[in-house]
């Protein structure tokens, strides 16, 4: 369970950003309320995320962003005045590898969001710092496991095997019980048929 949080480190005048963990195992949910009296646009790629230890996970990629293209520049999303926008949000160093946490957190430690808005008087970034209260270990599928990877070998020796007996049965099967109802070899003319 994901029990990182967010807190404003750099609040901007009449835009509110928040930010909460995402359902998944990484990113956020980014939501920004413009209530200025212009629009503003938000700029993906001068967005950022630093980690817990201080280096750069890379700009922000957004849930409108394709994986195949995330490497590639997001358009700035437009925020009028008034409304709010909500998006999905990960650091570029993690799109390849969506299913761990390494990148983000280290425990007890916090990282920092970095959320650029185009203004009609410039550029103005919203700060907020990442709180990571405890460790958080990388989510792994029961396949993953020993005791899956065990589990899934057993089914798989249990199929063939299976298979084998059904196979064998079938193709060589009802010869061999014919031969075995009937201990003396079949003469001239005689026809062999399958007893109960």
């Amino acid at each position: 369970m994901r029990t990182e949080y967010v807190m404003d480190a750099q609040a901007l005048p009449k835009i509110r950003v928040g930010a909460v963990p995402a359902a998944s195992a990484v990113g956020w949910i980014l939501t920004v309320y413009n209530q200025r009296a212009h629009d503003v646009r938000l700029l993906w790629d001068e967005s950022s995320y630093v980690n817990t230890l201080g280096f750069s996970a890379g700009r922000l990629v957004h849930g409108q962003t394709k994986l195949r293209h995330s490497d590639q520049a997001q358009p700035p999303s437009p925020i009028p005045s008034g409304s709010t926008l909500q998006e999905f949000i990960v650091p570029a160093a993690q799109v390849p590898q969506l299913d761990r946490l390494p990148l983000l957190a280290s425990p007890g430690g916090s990282g920092s969001l970095r959320v650029v808005f185009e203004t009609p008087s410039g550029r103005e970034t919203w700060m907020g710092t990442v709180h990571f209260p405890q460790a958080i270990a990388p989510r792994r599928t029961f396949i993953q496991t020993p005791l899956g990877i065990g589990l899934v070998i057993l089914a798989l020796a249990v199929a063939a095997a299976i298979g084998y007996f059904i196979y064998d049965d079938y193709v060589y099967g009802g010869a061999r019980k014919i031969r075995n109802s009937h201990n003396d070899t079949p003469t001239s003319g005689q026809v062999l048929t399958r007893h109960p």
